[in-house]
């Protein structure tokens, strides 16, 4: 049985000689939009032989960075900086003199103004400017100018301070020199004044001169990359949403050696072909075990092949040459699985509807067991199932699922996060995103990540126990070396965002490591970076440009992961059409179109018979796996908390738990200890002993010193350890006073503030942390979205305790006048989505009705005021509106949320419906919408009057926290005498140590003062004092600080019968 499945491959020796002129595009943030205008020239610079990657920040280019390039472009006003840093000058100083090349564009010499060295290095500063259409004019014939059409365009006609030294002049605007060249030392500078904006930039004869600035400045030794020379024929299945004319060609598979050679990585680093047909066939997953082997998951089936005829392998690189020579079916016979993790004893893999874990009982790795786990994954649409199966932070089995769903007889859930760990009947839904999600990763600090379909390539999830995520992509678009890609919609954007896979270890720039997540997107054929930046209490990321991209048409990177051996392995499911169903009008473009029964379009151009699976890595440094810790002890896994690469990291806390090692738990807690104080990679193993510990469920353990562990944590300097304890702290109530105790609730740190919230919302009810909750609300930084979103969760939790406190405190805060906006039926705008409809206006009424049926709308575009709440209203009457399916009839809603009024269907007479939502803190417009249909077509009549915009204060006022704990159920909380004397006698309120004597006799209390007074006179002390104790200099402490809310009810139950 064994030697059927297992297979010795012969591999050709296939590596990639090629190499392209490396550039680095030197931008800012600002004004002049250098991220844009890159993008404008990035696929045509690529196709001339140009590999390109961007930077911003001046503190991570030194000299050793600068000698991985060609050449260097600048086009910045990089305006925080007056003058130029001095590491950065000396470093572009030596690079150049020493032979590498520099191109100045347009606002680099406006980049630090106050700088005489930067003057002196450009040849030029900035001035002034105007603005005209203009061509300048040429002088000289110098090479670079042979055979350069000069071009005509709207630009800035800059005025600038002249350096008069060697430059030499290559052409004039009248008398102010424009473009030059100089020799600096053994190197090459250019610069021109061109370049303003995508008026000039989309320039055929601009990027003429910009491609003959980087060769020449590139020197006479570097030559442009050439690529593989691919075969094209005429194919009628080719999709052509973007109604191309003629229809693009396809383009005939792509052997392993081309598409390795068509393969664009970052400077500095090389592509290699780990695995290609026939050993694997369409990848869809791969995984990576303690011993470092590569598991992979081939799905010919997929989009809807139910026959078997998918697996799950073992790849290895037996003879240590990179590619891998040895393939071992672990499983087949299986079904379009999509994900596959490690776990003790085999793996889980999700193959709608279920969750399987598929067993190896010997040791011989052949699966000899399959158990179903879960059941209950929607499997009508094969790319909106389960996938991306991850170990998390909190030793949960975490997965993505789509639209397709997961449902149970306790609830449905779909489009977001779910985790699972054995003992759960369902899992529990953890994030909600928009649409199918399929990225999942998770930084070393424990942030949750993820990406979707539809323009959502990156989803922060900052508050998953209340499945709370929001889109943070600062841009969506992506950036294709080739000309023609082909995508359904969202042109030029994301549209299919797999993976979202952070750096970590040693194969990439150490800046890139937990903050630049890589993305897939295969329609595009590319792999981009975005960059994680800390953006209030959250995160949001911003555009990086590529990591991986190609020219082969093939080319679709469906996941990325950091491998045992810290490079970039990339799972190319390798197909021409890659597009899963097609949206709007399916038609367009194709002979016909189908669906199979996983809702995805049926074409002759689907592949079953190529696959790859390529590795990137930095160049001179060892691609191995760094450990084997297959037959590991405690001792040998411990080790691997050392690692830069959180693969390792996380698999060591894995088998400590699987395999129950609790003897480590004495030295887990001193690593704790001994690390936590130490910068770098001392931190994360302190991080990862903390994740153990909870693991093993220790900070539960009465006599343990764990408690103590959480509590150095939460009390030390350093921010993450912090916040990673409150996430692993129990929820009850011994923590719970530990957390009132550390005042982190109210943290200077925002990211620290929104962990503590979240665990004040999930510890029991309490006065102490009612208290700080108060203070939170009265300090709270109502700009930052997450912070209020977590302030709104904990009051919850805690809004009877809270609503007490605050009583005092219920006053009108002063209100920004907004006012109420009665709606013209005039202002609406007409907007179908699908099908048709009639509308009309009557009386300032609008009218949609529809005989064969429609989704579309009325709808108005209107400035709001960040931060605030409003309520849009309306009068709606129908006539015979139908609802079938998902359809909702006549209603409202609001973009860009996801928010809709109640549905008005079938025959109705006038009935006032509205929607209440809340602005984000940096929201300025919303669009308005009278719906009819609404996710289906409606058929029928329906008429919306009375259209009414209110806004009704400020989101995250004090006053509307208040008015929020007020309106929550109360806890009926029943006071229990006997528990309440051990509050009296031992609690830390130290009751009885006061009572009497400091205090007065509170003996026969219940009989002079009601349960509710006696409650009130614990809670706030200072509201009634004993007869004989009021000019009492003496200030009861606030005691609550030491009680739950528990701890007061069986206190009074006790003062009221005692």
């Amino acid at each position: 049985m064994l030697l059927a499945l297992l297979t010795i491959f012969a591999v050709p020796q296939i590596n990639s000689e090629a190499h392209s002129i490396n550039v680095l595009f030197i931008g800012d943030r600002g004004f002049h939009q250098p991220v844009d205008r890159l993008s404008d020239v990035y696929g045509e610079l690529v196709r001339a032989g140009v590999a390109v990657d961007y930077e911003d920040n001046l503190d991570v280019i030194n000299l050793a960075v600068l000698r991985q390039y060609d050449t260097v472009v600048m086009y910045a006003n990089q305006p925080q900086h007056a003058e130029v840093p001095f590491d950065f000058m000396r470093a572009i100083t030596r690079y150049v003199r020493g032979g590498g090349g520099f191109v100045g564009l347009h606002c680099t010499s406006g980049c630090f103004i106050q700088s005489d060295a930067w003057l002196k290095f450009i040849g030029a500063r900035f001035e002034s400017h105007g603005g005209e259409v203009f061509k300048q004019q040429l002088v000289g014939e110098h090479p670079l100018l042979k055979g350069w059409k000069n071009f005509e365009a709207w630009d800035e006609t800059y005025v600038q301070t002249h350096v008069e030294d060697d430059r030499t002049i290559l052409s004039m605007r009248g008398a102010e020199p424009w473009s030059w060249v100089r020799d600096v030392g053994k190197g090459r500078l250019f610069y021109s004044a061109s370049g303003h904006d995508a008026r000039v930039w989309t320039t055929a004869g601009f990027f003429d001169m910009l491609l003959r600035a980087i060769v020449y400045t590139a020197g006479e030794d570097v030559q442009l990359r050439k690529y593989p020379q691919f075969e094209y024929v005429a194919e009628e299945w080719v999709p052509n949403y973007e109604q191309r004319d003629p229809q693009d060609l396809m383009q005939v598979a792509s052997t392993p050696q081309q598409a390795l050679d068509s393969l664009v990585v970052p400077a500095g680093m090389h592509a290699e072909l780990f695995a290609c047909e026939p050993m694997v066939i369409n990848p869809i997953a791969l995984a990576f075990d303690e011993a470092g082997r590569c598991w992979v998951i081939e799905s010919p089936g997929y989009p809807a092949t139910r026959d078997g005829g998918d697996s799950v392998s073992i790849l290895e690189d037996t003879d240590g040459d990179g590619l891998a020579d040895k393939k071992t079916i672990f499983a087949e016979g299986l079904n379009l699985p999509t994900s596959v993790l490690k776990v003790d004893g085999g793996v889980l893999v999700t193959q709608a509807p279920e969750l399987l874990f598929l067993k190896d009982t010997d040791g011989d790795d052949v699966c000899d067991e399959r158990q179903v786990l879960l059941t209950g994954f929607g499997v009508w649409d094969t790319h909106a199932g389960p996938a991306n199966l991850h170990w998390g932070p909190d030793n949960y089995v975490w997965g993505t699922v789509g639209y397709s769903g997961y449902e149970s007889d306790v609830g449905t859930f779909g489009s977001g996060l779910w985790r699972w760990k054995p003992g759960l009947e369902h899992p529990e839904f953890m994030a909600q995103f928009t649409n199918n999600t399929w990225g999942l990763d998770f930084t070393s600090k424990g942030e949750i990540w993820g990406s979707t379909a539809n323009n959502a390539p990156s989803f922060f999830v900052g508050l998953p126990h209340a499945r709370r995520a929001l889109p943070v992509s600062d841009s969506t678009r992506v950036h294709p070396a080739l000309a023609k890609t082909r995508q359904g919609d969202f042109f030029g954007n994301f549209t299919a965002a797999t993976s979202h896979t952070f750096a970590t270890g040693n194969q990439f720039p150490e800046w890139w490591n937990e903050t630049s997540a890589f993305v897939c997107e295969p329609t595009t054929h590319s792999i981009s970076r975005l960059e994680s930046y800390v953006s209030g209490s959250g995160y949001r990321t911003r555009d990086g440009f590529n990591v991986v991209v190609s020219v082969d048409d093939w080319f679709c990177p469906v996941q990325v992961k950091v491998g045992p051996d810290g490079a970039l392995w990339i799972a190319d499911f390798s197909q021409f059409v890659i597009l899963h169903n097609l949206p709007g009008n399916p038609e367009l473009g194709l002979p016909s179109v189908d669906f199979d029964e996983g809702n995805a379009h049926l074409t002759p151009l689907r592949d079953k018979s190529h696959g790859r699976i390529f590795r990137v890595v930095r160049n001179g440094e060892p691609v191995q796996s760094e450990f084997d810790l297959s037959s590991a002890n405690a001792d040998e896994i411990l080790k691997a908390f050392d690692s830069k690469n959180k693969f390792w990291r996380v698999t060591a806390r894995r088998l400590l738990i699987e395999q129950d090692l609790r003897g480590a738990t004495g030295i887990l807690n001193s690593m704790v200890r001994k690390f936590a104080d130490r910068g770098d990679n001392g931190l994360v193993i302190a991080l990862e002993a903390l994740r153990t510990l909870a693991g093993f469920d220790s900070f539960n353990h009465p006599n343990g010193q764990a408690f103590d562990t959480i509590k150095e944590a939460l009390m030390s300097q350093s921010v993450l350890f912090g916040e990673v304890a409150l996430d692993v702290m129990p929820r009850n109530e011994k923590y719970a006073k530990l957390l009132a105790d550390t005042d982190l609730i109210r943290a200077e740190s925002g990211n620290l503030q929104r962990h503590a919230l979240q665990a004040a919302a999930e510890m029991p009810s309490s006065y102490a942390i009612a208290n700080d909750l108060l203070e939170a609300a009265m300090e709270l930084d109502r700009a930052d979205a997450w912070l209020s979103d977590a302030l709104r969760l904990a009051i919850k939790a805690h809004s009877g305790p809270f609503t007490e406190l605050a009583a005092d405190l219920m006053v009108d805060e002063s209100q920004v006048a907004i006012p109420e906006q009665i709606l013209s039926a005039e202002g609406f705008a007409q907007e179908i989505y699908s099908g048709s409809a009639d509308f009309s206006l009557v009386d300032d009424v609008l009218i949609i009705e529809s005989q064969l049926g429609s989704d579309c709308a009325y709808q108005i575009a209107l400035p709001v005021t960040g931060g605030f709440k409003y309520r849009f209203s309306a009068l709606i009457s129908t006539e015979a509106v139908t609802d079938e399916g998902a359809t909702h009839g006549a209603l409202l809603n609001v973009h860009p949320y996801h928010i809709v009024s109640q549905y008005v269907v079938g025959d109705s007479d006038w009935t006032e419906v509205f929607v209440e939502f809340e602005t984000d803190v940096d929201q300025r417009s919303v669009t308005l919408n009278c719906l009819y249909g609404g996710w289906g077509e409606s058929t029928g009549r329906a008429l919306y009057k009375n259209m009414v915009l209110k806004p009704m204060g400020p989101a995250n006022s004090l006053l509307s926290f208040l008015e929020y704990a007020s309106q929550q159920p109360l806890a009926q909380l029943s006071g229990d005498a006997r528990r309440g004397a051990d509050v009296y006698q031992n609690s830390a309120a130290n009751c009885i140590g006061c009572h009497p004597g400091i205090g007065p006799d509170l003996a026969g209390i219940g009989e002079r003062l009601s349960a509710d007074d006696i409650k009130q006179a614990i809670i706030n002390p200072s509201s009634m004092r004993s007869v004989g104790y009021a000019d009492n200099p003496v200030v009861m402490p606030e005691v609550t600080n030491f009680l739950s809310e528990q701890d007061v009810a069986d206190l009074v139950q006790y003062l009221t019968e005692n």
